[in-house]
């Protein structure tokens, strides 16, 4: 079983494993597992759970007859608004929703920073799924900092300035979890912080050599 307090490592992009019936995202203690943190095995496909049955719709209670004729209709219901699906929901059917509907939704989950191609999207949404997503979007509440795998907080403005360094996981992690953009490298990343004013362009890290995905 899957243990988020023990150490795990991301699987970029998705491996397919032979005989599976569905990709790894995440690994630990040499096993597999997707990205709804379920173990992979060969043979065996995922549990799907079905879905309980509705309750049954009360029986209407008849008006008196001789109200009948004054009592005004009933008004119509306000329809129940659609569900909007999460990062995990996207993943697990990525196959079963049409594509410019899944498109459309992976894009509200990844905001701005929603890169493009199916297996970067994938890849993304598996980290936002993990990570816990990043604050809603027009949230009074503050931001809380992302933390390390230490449970220390990740100084974005210090590793911005190369004052300290992280895993380039982590940065990508706390990126996406403070201002909803996923970054692929070291680049992009000082970009975001640039654009968030977190630092200044005379501090920023030299990136030059760092364009190629990490």
């Amino acid at each position: 079983m899957f243990n988020k307090s023990k150490p795990f490592g991301s699987i970029t992009p998705p491996y397919q494993p032979p005989d599976c019936d569905r990709p790894a995202f995440f690994e630990q203690e040499g096993r597999l597992y997707d990205a709804s943190h379920r173990e992979i095995i060969a043979g065996k496909p995922a549990a799907v759970e079905q879905p309980a049955p509705p309750a049954p719709a009360p029986a209407p209670v008849a008006a008196p007859v001789a109200d009948a004729a004054a009592a005004p209709a009933p008004a119509a219901a306000a329809p129940a608004a659609p569900k909007q699906l999460t990062a995990g929901d996207l993943i697990a059917n990525v196959g079963s929703i049409p594509w410019a509907k899944w498109l459309k939704e992976a894009k509200r989950v990844l905001g701005k920073g929603c890169p493009a191609g199916k297996e970067a999207i994938l890849a993304a949404l598996a980290e936002c799924h993990s990570a816990g997503g990043a604050q809603p979007k027009g949230s009074d509440e503050p931001v809380k900092p992302y933390k390390g795998p230490d449970g220390q907080p990740i100084d974005l403005k210090a590793w911005g300035e190369s004052r300290t360094e992280y895993l380039f996981g982590e940065v990508r992690k706390a990126i996406k979890h403070s201002y909803a953009s996923v970054v692929t490298n070291a680049h992009d990343a000082v970009d975001v912080l640039l654009r968030e004013k977190v630092i200044e362009a005379k501090n920023a890290r030299n990136t030059d050599n760092a364009r190629a995905p990490i």
